[in-house]
This record gives structure tokens, C-alpha cells and sequence, in this order.
């Protein structure tokens, strides 16, 4: 019993639903055969975070992600009124406006970084959103993670949307950002 135990526990077997069982004398790999690319029915596992640095004048966002290099982020940057308290923005009592000040695209380079340097004003206090929407992106992007998103599965930060009569799947993140100079990171 002792040596089939510690035979058996040199083994590992694994099952997939997306592909036939594997023949006598075939062996299976859990581990993708290259980098960030993706087979038919391969589901994908994508992360953002970044760091966000600001003082009275300027926001600088570095968002890193598994992304493949020519995906397309979208930041959105939206104010939070003036008269409310940073525990009312903090205790999630107040929204920030419906209207963003800025809406942007950043491309993902070949590390899974982008970069973004806004303007602002010293005495608003901000909410910043990162998404990836697989509606905006390219034809190439589309084919690795699914013009829908269909090929993504994450543990967080997964959002099921509406997208002209058909449910997407993006990802998003999202930081307040304060009035003091100091620093956030996305989450």
C-alpha cells in the first residue's frame, strides 16, 4: 500500500471540458505553449493594477497588466463635487459626476504597461477608472481575448455589461484620487 501511495503521489491528472479526452500514450500540458497567446478555446486570466502619483497640477498613472502588448485601456477620470466630505466620498456616500472630464485610450506595450499624464485642479478630489472592453479593441486583440471577452476569466475585478444587444466581459479598476499630493494605487 506504501509503494503504490508514493507512486501516486508523483501523478497529477487533469480533465478539461473544452477539449476530447486525451488517447492511450498522450500526455497533456496545463502550461500554454507560448507567452500571451491564446488557443481557440483557451481562457485567459487578465490583471490590472497600477500606481497612481499626483500633486496640485498633474495625475500620473502607471498601469501594469497581463494584457498582450497592443490592447487598448480605457481611462476614465470623473470629479467629485466640491462640497462633499473626503468621509462622504471615502464612505462611499457621495457618486462622483455622471460626466467624466476625461475619457481616454492607452495602448499596453510589450511589458503590459501604459502610461497617462492628466491635468488638474488642486482642490477637486477625482475618481479614475481603468477598463479593458473588448469592444474597443483591435481585430488582433479581438482574436486572442474574444470580441466579446468570451475567453477572459478573472477571479476580480470581472464586469458583465450590455454592449448594442450583446453581454460583454471587461475588466475594470478603479481609485480615488485625493487633494494632496501623495499617491493611489488602482484596485
Amino acid at each position: 500500500m506504501l509503494a503504490l501511495l508514493l507512486l501516486l503521489s508523483g501523478c497529477r491528472i487533469e480533465m478539461s471540458l473544452d477539449e476530447a479526452p486525451a488517447g492511450p500514450g498522450t500526455a497533456q500540458s496545463s502550461v500554454p505553449a507560448s507567452g500571451n497567446t491564446s488557443a481557440q478555446n483557451e481562457s485567459l486570466s487578465i490583471f490590472i493594477n497600477g500606481d497612481i502619483e499626483y500633486d496640485e497640477s498633474q495625475i500620473n498613472l502607471k498601469a501594469y497588466t497581463s494584457l498582450q502588448e497592443g490592447a487598448l485601456l480605457k481611462v476614465i477620470l470623473r470629479e467629485y463635487p466640491k462640497e462633499a466630505s473626503l468621509r462622504e466620498i471615502f464612505n462611499d456616500e457621495v457618486q462622483p459626476a455622471e460626466t467624466p472630464v476625461v475619457e481616454e485610450l492607452i495602448e499596453v506595450d510589450s511589458k503590459g504597461k501604459s502610461t497617462l499624464t492628466l491635468e488638474r485642479q488642486a482642490d477637486i478630489v477625482y475618481f479614475m477608472v481603468v477598463q479593458f472592453n473588448p469592444e474597443l479593441q483591435p481585430d488582433e486583440i479581438k482574436e486572442v481575448y474574444g470580441a466579446r471577452g468570451e475567453k477572459v476569466v478573472v477571479a476580480s475585478n470581472v464586469e458583465h455589461y450590455e454592449y448594442e444587444g450583446e453581454t460583454m466581459i471587461g475588466v475594470t479598476t478603479s481609485a480615488n484620487i485625493g487633494m494632496r499630493p501623495s499617491w493611489a494605487y488602482l484596485q
